[in-house]
């Protein structure tokens, strides 16, 4: 799938989501889904913002988990800097219905990425973060996490655990083969199911 910015971004992603039921059509426990590139995060967040809207407007109860620890962009997008969410979630200090934001348009929450964590790889290895998305997968139709870029940090490859699928993201004259080879590698090793390739073209 490729998304230009010469055309209607709009059209594209209605495409892509419809693209990403018929991938998971066979699959209806795959409801946790990450994308992974190597880029900007701006790219990963416009496309999770988007789909999960695209999802919350179909009437499916969608959920974006913030895990971008490095550089969260859903903060600023949502004015939740400071409060309480992913990490205070992975460390055990909150409980799921007290760092939600319900309904931020109907259908869609949010979770943000909380307070800011001194030792992130430590705080995802030690936390029960499996058993965190299993509970709320009993709540969700669908789920997103928008994530690090692949490579700047291990946080992804420790995030690939939690997840059921990963659409990898390229950007056109951009990445570069080795970087997707690497990441296809780590996806594949982690065995988690790969939906397909989006091509970024920037205008």
């Amino acid at each position: 799938m490729r998304i230009s910015q010469e055309t209607k971004i709009s059209e594209q992603y209605y495409t892509l989501g419809t693209n990403l039921e018929y991938a998971l059509e066979d699959h209806p426990e795959q409801k946790v889904v990450m994308f992974g590139a190597t880029g900007n995060s701006d790219m990963t967040t416009d496309l999770v913002v988007n789909l999960a809207m695209l999802n919350a407007q179909k009437g499916k109860r969608t959920l974006i988990i913030d895990s971008n620890f490095q550089d969260s962009k859903l903060q600023k997008r949502y004015g939740t800097a400071g409060d309480k969410g992913w990490t205070d979630l992975l460390a055990n200090s909150v409980t799921p219905t007290a760092v939600i934001k319900e309904n931020v348009i109907p259908n869609l929450s949010i979770i943000p990425i909380g307070q800011k964590a001194a030792e992130p790889l430590v705080l995802m290895s030690q936390s029960n973060g499996r058993e965190i998305i299993s509970n709320l997968k009993a709540q969700y139709d669908m789920i997103f996490l928008n994530a690090s870029p692949f490579f700047t940090t291990d946080e992804p490859t420790l995030l690939l655990q939690l997840v059921d699928a990963v659409a990898l993201v390229v950007v056109a004259g951009e990445t570069q083969q080795q970087e997707l080879l690497a990441m296809i590698n780590a996806v594949r090793l982690s065995h988690t199911n790969i939906l397909g390739l989006i091509e970024w073209v920037k205008g």
